[in-house]
């Protein structure tokens, strides 16, 4: 019952917003103005993409305090904060053979790259952080929401910490860094990718998972956007700007052309980028 209303107020205070409080856009990767409205979900939520960096963006772009620790429950969703049963469950077996089973992903860069060290962008509760410290990888993850934070270091035994320049400030380096359906939920991303290029080592591999934008004609794609998902990504978008960042960057659609039995599905892009030069 709880997950339900919280899902109806945001919905609620979203719709409101789209109402009344629609401002001026601008990109919120490069901060361009110059953009075109390509689809209206219901009528009033632009969704925006930016002629300059090729980002895909809404309006309004949905703003709560604790959102992520107040409002964002879905039934079965991946980040809920498991109960203690269910807790004992997974790690008693890895979570192997789940939906967060990521053993065979870390095995390929374990094995291929010889990973070491590393971070992870966009942690919920550490179950990435916990298998990979099956393979004796030194992590250390980021996450905004405090109660998912606090679970993860209280029951995996997990370093989590609140924001990326927590990271930085440590000026630690490391051999790769996992952002795995994450971006996709951020109100703003300007300078991320400096700030990923930064804390790799030379050579450093930065992986991403985002939800794919087939072609800004077809409108199931857009309605995946708003309070959640205020963010879209296109291959086009990776390859201009990573690049521009240093980056070497490969763009793949679903997981089939680099891990051919990790998992099928094929909505996804999955991005390697491999710093490959000083900026």
């Amino acid at each position: 019952m709880v997950i339900y209303l919280n899902r109806f107020i945001g919905r609620i205070i979203y719709f409101f917003e789209a109402i009344f409080l629609k401002k001026d856009s601008h990109c919120p990767y490069c901060t361009s103005h110059k953009y075109e409205v390509i689809f209206k979900k219901r009528g009033i939520i632009d969704i925006c993409h930016c002629l300059n960096c090729l980002l895909y963006w809404t309006n309004p772009m949905f703003r709560f305090r604790r959102f992520y620790d107040v409002l964002y429950q879905e039934k079965d969703l991946v980040t809920n904060i498991p109960s203690r049963i269910k807790l004992n469950k997974l790690m008693d077996t890895n979570f192997k053979d789940t939906e967060k089973d990521y053993l065979k992903l870390i095995e390929y860069f374990v094995k291929k790259y010889k990973v070491k060290k590393a971070l992870e962008f966009g942690s919920s509760w550490g179950y990435f952080l916990y298998q990979l410290k099956l393979f004796n990888i030194e992590s250390i993850g980021v996450e905004v929401s405090a109660k998912r934070r606090e679970f993860g270091v209280r029951k995996l035994n997990v370093r989590i910490e609140k924001t990326l320049e927590d990271v930085l400030k440590e000026k630690e380096k490391f051999d790769i860094i996992f952002s795995i359906h994450t971006l996709e939920h951020l109100s703003d991303i300007k300078g991320i990718f400096k700030s990923f290029y930064n804390l790799l080592n030379e050579r450093g591999m930065l992986f991403l998972e985002v939800p794919m934008l087939h072609s800004r004609n077809e409108a199931e794609h857009f309605e995946r956007m708003g309070i959640v998902h205020p963010l879209g990504f296109s291959k086009e978008f990776f390859l201009k700007n990573l690049t521009r960042e240093g980056f070497k960057t490969e763009v793949y659609e679903g997981y089939r052309d680099l891990i051919h039995d990790f998992r099928k599905e094929g909505d996804s892009l999955v991005v390697i980028g491999i710093k490959h030069k000083e900026n």
